[in-house]
């Protein structure tokens, strides 16, 4: 699984500072009487200077991050309208675009939450009801990351298969305007270096071929295959495969684990190794099993010296 883009981990760590800092700051506080016959706003009684001030003022961050989000879901659908080579396009679809829909998704749910800590419901201000307010909307905004994450990992690109699909068979032309041609796969291996042709039967890579015959005018591109291959440091083309994995040591509750994997090019016959850790178990052990392990490496190290 792929790991949550860095933009995004860091939008969530500021917005559940935030619920943090907000539950921390003013959770203490004393909650003040508001003046009788006042008509001001209801905001201007929570008790604490800082609160007051966010009360009144949060609600135009959110509109902020709303604009943020608009501009950036505008500006993709002006890039992507500019972008004429259908390959071009098609990488766009595929890759910056997935990002920056992401991004605009998630700083709407981000806006969401500074909205909902503006708002005080009921018409009065008591703090036990707003904290819980804070706490309820920092859950769900973060159930809702989630969502948003797993949506756009698994499931957008089921929304874009046919318009990709569309646009890698689009006919391409050549500089004088003519079409070109789509050449079959036995047909392109002529156009093709060893690597390239590797690269497919590792099916890590594939490869398309157009051509224009009457002027020998070529074009080559290239899209991800079905298997996962690295690139070779050797040789540069994608046939770096896994082959075998090694394990050194089983990761426990308190320390990292380690494996070896060995991988090999599938093109030039370049072989490697890279050492991986392996994250320390989550489960919870009886002090029982504990001290069994302890009095079993005690146990060991006796004999180990014995021995000698």
């Amino acid at each position: 699984m792929k790991k949550t883009p860095h933009y995004l981990s860091k939008w969530a760590f500021w917005a559940y500072s935030f619920a943090f800092f907000l539950v921390s700051n003013f959770a203490f506080s004393q909650e003040a009487e508001e003046p009788h016959g006042s008509t001001a706003n209801y905001h201007q009684y929570s008790g604490n200077s800082g609160l007051d001030w966010w009360l009144d003022h949060g609600y135009w961050l959110s509109v902020l991050l709303i604009a943020a989000a608009g501009v950036m879901f505008l500006g993709t659908i002006a890039k992507k309208i500019t972008i004429g080579d259908p390959k071009d396009k098609y990488d766009y679809i595929n890759g910056p675009q997935k990002k920056l829909y992401l991004y605009a998704a998630f700083t709407v749910n981000i806006a969401f939450f500074f909205f909902m800590t503006t708002v005080v419901l009921g018409g009065k201000f008591i703090w036990i009801y707003y904290v819980a307010q804070v706490l309820v909307t920092g859950v769900f905004v973060g159930m809702l990351h989630f969502a948003l994450k797993f949506t756009f990992q698994f499931y957008y690109p089921t929304l874009v298969e046919k318009k990709l699909k569309k646009l890698r068979y689009k006919p391409r032309k050549a500089k004088n305007g003519e079409l070109m041609e789509l050449l079959s796969e036995e047909e392109e291996d002529d156009y093709l270096d060893e690597g390239m042709q590797a690269e497919e039967e590792a099916l890590s890579v594939d490869y398309d071929v157009w051509i224009h015959k009457p002027t020998g005018e070529l074009k080559i591109e290239k899209y991800d295959g079905y298997a996962h291959a690295l690139k070779c440091p050797n040789c540069k083309y994608q046939t770096y495969k896994l082959v075998k994995e090694e394990l050194i040591s089983k990761p426990t509750h308190r320390r990292a684990g380690k494996v070896y994997k060995y991988y090999s090019c599938t093109y030039c016959g370049h072989k490697g190794k890279r050492a991986q850790s392996l994250h320390p178990t989550h489960h919870v052990k009886t002090s029982e099993q504990i001290h069994a392990e302890e009095a079993s490496h005690v146990n060991t190290d006796d004999h180990k010296e014995e021995s000698h």
